[in-house]
């Protein structure tokens, strides 16, 4: 179950939270002079940022570009249909919801931004090419086929896959 920080949240955006909610998410609030502390508190998958009426977007574009946002962190950007025109897509985000939005999409929009940064899906699975790991199972498959792993190999695969593109030391993956 992955956690989601929505950022002014007004009562608009309510429905939204509920609809995070039933697609199986935990939803918190936090006001945007709070969001680094709320997102390394919580440890949350996804910011999702309220835009409406915010024409100023230069402080956000600064806060996802900053050092002290948590790596990792996926940002989607809440905005109304009427802003879709203006809206600009250089602020950083890696994604965006047109809102009012259907469910499904909300819902796909999330578990796509989480699986562009972790490579996580949100069912607790993660895919490189043909490797499928079950985290929740602690299961591994290449081509549908399963393989059988000690702990420490599965372990290491695991932390491999889910750091693609990285460089690590014997010690540190020791």
């Amino acid at each position: 179950m992955h956690n989601i920080l929505l950022v002014d949240a007004s009562e608009e955006m309510r429905p939204l939270a509920v609809t995070l909610e039933e697609a199986g998410f935990v939803v918190s609030l936090a006001p945007m002079d709070r969001v680094l502390d709320d997102s390394q508190a919580g440890a949350p998958a996804v910011i999702a940022f309220n835009l409406f009426g915010r024409p100023d977007t230069a402080s956000i574009r600064n806060l996802l570009r900053s050092a002290q946002m948590p790596h990792g962190i996926a940002s989607l950007a809440v905005i109304r249909s009427d802003q879709l025109a203006t809206f600009d897509p250089s602020i950083g985000f890696d994604d965006f919801i047109v809102y009012p939005a259907m469910a499904d999409e909300v819902s796909a929009r999330v578990r796509r931004a989480i699986w562009l940064k972790s490579g996580v899906e949100s069912d607790n699975t993660l895919h490189a090419g043909d490797l499928h790991i079950d985290l929740a199972n602690y299961k591994v498959f290449v081509a549908s086929r399963p393989i059988d792993l000690t702990y420490k190999e599965y372990e290491l695969l695991r932390f491999m896959a889910a750091n693609r593109d990285k460089v690590f030391t014997r010690e540190a993956l020791l």
